[in-house]
């Protein structure tokens, strides 16, 4: 069958456009989880052996070519509910994550990968799917994986004078099989490298291995192994319609209440007055949780960003409206008496939505003079009746690298749990 002669996606002439921040740019440290959080389960360099990686937490397993392919020391990173590695090569990186999320859907995954890396914070542009040379789009899914060829331009977002670089993105899902897990492929490259670039990642992807998977409450069996889809197939994926990772957000707290020792990561958080739930990911603890009133909201902290998660009746006309209410709000507040717009490198404001998110950065001046952001992100709870806030404060230089731990908040969301 198809599945036995992998081919690298064939990609049109003229080779799509590729998008994705070049090896070393902003990307690679910004989308990869910091890797000195101070957090005691943080495990670093224990899964790569030789040219093998296997998964910390989730047991899964990849192989790779060391003439083509290495593993730079510090490019592992493991905390209960997340494992990421990066490999690098000549035309370009893998990153190659295990996360607790998604509930396990490999479908869910590839619209939330695609809505966190199609992002002007990325400084990302023209993001589309990426189209062979009869014209078919480069996307398809099985019953246990999903993938997608984007085309993309890339320029890095803090310099205004740097070129654009044509780039394309691969992005691959597998689950778990545990209906919680899913293992994610994200790799790029410069448009002109792209198909000699993705028969090497392809080759890393077909060797993925799953760990025999036991489900609570399951008869324990081995996993149905997963054939990675890496020819064209022409089916259209049929998403689940919620973005488990949508841009980000969260609120400063400048004050700094001593945090209540009660909740701590693994707990979940649900709503009694809104019909939504959220997990406290690993590194955070709760300030406050204000539960069962008109407006509940929980503020969290990892010592470094402030998140904030509030739903409350709200009837904006779309949920862009819903971020702007939520900025001319906070306004109000003395802590944000500046709040301004963040733009993009090419001047735009760095804003988006979609069918499920909207999200704007903003930036205020925040404890010591310092420059701080403060992302927002709206979610409909009940379409036109009422909404999930989440905020985000951080300190403007540290928004990039404390995105990953503001996802780990924002990937555990469920609406009407």
């Amino acid at each position: 069958g198809p599945m036995d002669t992998p081919e690298a996606p064939p990609v049109g002439e003229p080779d799509p456009p590729a998008a994705t921040p070049p090896a070393d740019g902003p990307g690679s440290q910004d989308a990869t989880p910091p890797a000195e959080p101070d957090e005691p389960q943080m495990v670093m360099g224990s899964g790569v052996e030789g040219n093998t990686y296997t998964s910390p937490s989730f047991g899964f397993s990849v192989s790779w070519d060391p003439a083509i392919w290495s593993a730079p020391e510090d490019g592992e990173f493991s905390e209960p509910g997340y494992d990421t590695v990066t490999l690098e090569s000549a035309t370009g990186p893998i990153w190659l994550s295990g996360v607790e999320g998604y509930n396990g859907s490999a479908s869910t995954c590839l619209l939330g990968e695609i809505t966190y890396y199609n992002d002007p914070e990325f400084g990302i542009t023209e993001w589309q799917v990426a189209v062979d040379a009869e014209g078919n789009e480069l996307t398809g899914e099985t019953e246990t994986s999903a993938w997608g060829v984007f085309t993309n331009v890339y320029t890095f977002p803090d310099d205004p004078t740097a070129e654009p670089v044509p780039s394309v993105d691969y992005i691959e899902c597998h689950g778990l099989g545990d209906g919680e897990s899913v293992v994610i492929f994200y790799s790029f490259a410069e448009r002109d490298a792209y198909n000699e670039h993705i028969g090497n990642v392809l080759a890393v992807v077909e060797s993925l291995e799953l760990a025999d998977v036991v489900t609570p409450a399951a008869t324990p069996g081995p996993l149905m192994q997963d054939q990675p889809v890496s020819t064209p197939v022409e089916a259209q994926p049929q998403p689940t319609p919620t973005p488990a990772s949508a841009p980000d957000a969260s609120t400063p707290v400048s004050g700094g209440d001593p945090p209540a020792p009660v909740l701590v990561g693994g707990d979940a958080i649900t709503g009694q007055s809104h019909a939504y739930s959220f997990t406290i990911a690993p590194g955070w603890q709760v300030n406050d949780s204000i539960l069962g009133g008109d407006v509940e909201v929980t503020s969290l902290t990892n010592g470094v960003s402030t998140v904030t998660v509030e739903a409350r009746a709200m009837s904006p006309i779309d949920l862009s409206q819903c971020v702007s209410n939520s900025a001319d709000e906070d306004k109000t507040e003395s802590a944000y008496a500046d709040l301004v717009l963040s733009r993009t490198a090419s001047g735009e404001a760095f804003a988006g939505a979609d069918d499920f998110t909207a999200f704007a950065n903003f930036t205020f001046t925040g404890p010591d003079n310092e420059s701080w952001a403060h992302f927002i992100e709206c979610r409909w709870i009940v379409e036109g009746e009422s909404v999930l806030i989440v905020t985000q404060d951080v300190p403007r230089e540290l928004f990039g690298s404390e995105r990953s731990a503001r996802r780990l908040i924002q990937n555990s969301i469920e609406i009407n749990p």
